[in-house]
C-alpha cells in the first residue's frame, strides 16, 4: 500500500514538475497524468512480487513433498527387497542348494549318516539364518542413515524458507522507509509547485 502511495506521489510530483511549463493547468493536468503512471507502475509491480512470492513458496513446498517421498521410498519399505538384497540372496541360496547337493553325493561315496549328512545341512541353514540377521541389521543401519538425512534435508529446506522470508521482511521494511521518504519529498514538491501557481 505504502510503494503504490509513493509512486503514484513521486509521479504526481514529477508530471507537476514537467506540467508546471503551462502554469496552472499545466501543473494540474502533469501531477494527474504522473500520479496515474505511477499508481500502475506500482499495481504491476506488486503483481510481480506477488508471483515471485508465490513461486518461491511453491519451489520450497515441492523440495519439502520430494524429500518426503525419498525418505517414504527408502525408510518405510522392506530392505530385504531391495533389488541388490534379492540379488545377493537368490545368490546364497543358489550357492547353498548346491553345497546341500554336495553333501548328498559325498554322504554316499562316504558312507556318511544320515545324521551326518543333517548336521552338514544344518550348518546351510545356519547360514542363510546368519545373513537374514546381518541383512536386517544393516537394513536398520541405512534406515536410520536415510532418517537423519532426511531430517537435516528437512531443517536445511525450513532454515532456506525461514532465511528468504527473512530477507523478505528486511526488504520490506527498507522499501516503507525509502517510500515514507519519496512520499514526504514528492507532497513537498507539490505543495511548492501548487503555491507558485498564479493566484496562489
Amino acid at each position: 500500500m505504502a510503494n503504490i502511495l509513493a509512486n503514484t506521489t513521486t509521479g504526481a510530483a514529477t508530471g507537476a514538475t514537467l506540467g508546471s511549463v503551462i502554469p496552472g493547468v499545466g501543473t494540474l493536468a502533469g501531477g494527474a497524468i504522473g500520479g496515474a503512471i505511477g499508481l500502475v507502475s506500482s499495481l504491476f509491480g506488486g503483481n510481480k512480487a506477488e508471483k515471485e512470492r508465490k513461486r518461491m513458496e511453491q519451489y520450497f513446498d515441492q523440495q519439502l513433498t520430494d524429500n518426503q517421498n525419498w525418505y517414504n521410498n527408502n525408510a518405510l519399505g522392506d530392505y530385504t527387497q531391495r533389488a541388490d538384497v534379492q540379488g545377493l540372496l537368490g545368490n546364497l541360496r543358489n550357492n547353498l542348494a548346491l553345497q546341500n547337493r554336495i553333501i548328498d553325493n559325498t554322504a554316499v561315496v562316504m558312507g556318511q549318516t544320515p545324521e551326518q549328512q543333517a548336521a552338514l545341512k544344518e550348518q546351510s541353514s545356519r547360514t542363510m539364518a546368519d545373513t537374514y540377521d546381518h541383512i536386517n541389521q544393516y537394513g536398520q543401519q541405512y534406515k536410520d542413515s536415510v532418517t537423519n538425512q532426511y531430517l537435516n534435508r528437512k531443517d536445511t529446506i525450513n532454515n532456506q524458507r525461514l532465511g528468504w522470508a527473512n530477507q523478505q521482511i528486511v526488504m520490506d521494511q527498507n522499501n516503507q522507509v525509502a517510500e515514507q521518504s519519496m512520499i514526504n519529498s514528492s507532497l513537498g514538491t507539490l505543495t511548492s509547485l501548487l503555491k507558485k501557481q498564479p493566484g496562489s
